[in-house]
């Protein structure tokens, strides 16, 4: 009984070792911890690493200033409370990146670059406009079975620009003329127009590259393509620098409805073009051309 008692004290001895040890070490890491922090807090007050210049590069259309705002905002943010964010260790590098491009939808891509210990560069790609989405009128939308899109084209209002891939980026300053292509809302996307379309796309992909190849196929025989009228049902009506328009659908090969085309443009620009009264011609049924 009494070994049974005294192994039960050594046991209870080892364990009470083991947990003093413990704590011991528990604390001795805190203080390492404690010593580093204190360290790193130091150095991240030391004036040789502290970012005392911003360069902004690449911005045309956005303003650099307020790029710069935002990139030198962080400067006065703190770490835990107490580490400086002014220097090339601690700045909040993506916290950054992710505000600018939050603050301007025409940013594409944004890089924070240190080239010393105090200068710091933003380098911005731009989206590049090369189409126009607009909001047209409901009623102009109805109306265009019976009137040329060419003369609808001055009426529509709420732009955006949009890139060759159909990206939709940032609201659009008003312009005369035809200085991109432009895509008309069809109406159903009209009727609602506080709705932004920024940071969507102007059509579904399997609809938006049919239609824009058979513009550029237009555009090779001269045929220059000017508006783009969504109607829906993948139907599109295309206003040209002729007077007359084209109903094309998206559903249907881009190359095989241009060469149609261009099979007709020699009757229909020939001497007899000027006394016809058509306003449409629709190539929405394959081989069969249709004048309205």
């Amino acid at each position: 009984m009494s070994i049974i008692g005294r192994k039960t004290l050594k046991s209870v001895r080892a364990r009470s070792r083991k947990i003093d040890i413990f704590f011991l070490r528990l604390l001795q890491l805190f203080l390492v911890c404690c010593g580093v922090f204190i360290f790193i807090a130091w150095l991240s007050y030391r004036p040789a690493l502290q970012l005392n210049h911003i360069a902004i590069e690449g911005t045309h259309a956005i303003d650099p200033e307020h790029i710069e705002a935002i990139a030198h905002d962080a400067f006065s943010w703190k770490l835990f409370s107490r580490l400086r964010r002014d220097n090339v260790i601690f700045y909040p590098t993506r916290r950054v990146l992710a505000l600018i491009r939050e603050a301007d939808s025409r940013v594409r891509d944004v890089n924070i670059i240190f080239d010393s210990r105090h200068d710091m560069r933003v380098a911005i790609t731009e989206y590049i406009p090369d189409l126009l989405y607009c909001m047209q009128p409901s009623e102009s939308t109805a109306n265009a079975s019976s009137t040329p899109s060419s003369i609808l084209a001055m009426n529509f209002s709420n732009c955006y620009l949009a890139t060759d891939e159909g990206y939709i980026y940032a609201s659009s300053p008003e312009y005369s003329g035809y200085p991109f292509l432009v895509f008309i809302a069809s109406s159903t996307e009209a009727s609602e127009p506080d709705l932004s379309p920024i940071g969507t796309f102007v059509l579904p992909e399997e609809e938006y590259k049919p239609i824009t190849e058979f513009a550029e196929l237009l555009l090779r025989s001269k045929v220059i393509p000017r508006t783009i009228t969504i109607l829906g049902d993948r139907d599109v009506r295309i206003a040209t620098q002729l007077p007359w328009d084209i109903l094309w659908s998206s559903d249907k090969d881009p190359k095989e409805s241009a060469t149609n085309l261009q099979l007709a443009l020699p009757t229909i620009l020939g001497p007899n073009a000027a006394k016809s009264d058509f306003r449409i011609i629709d190539l929405r049924f394959g081989n069969k051309i249709f004048y309205k």
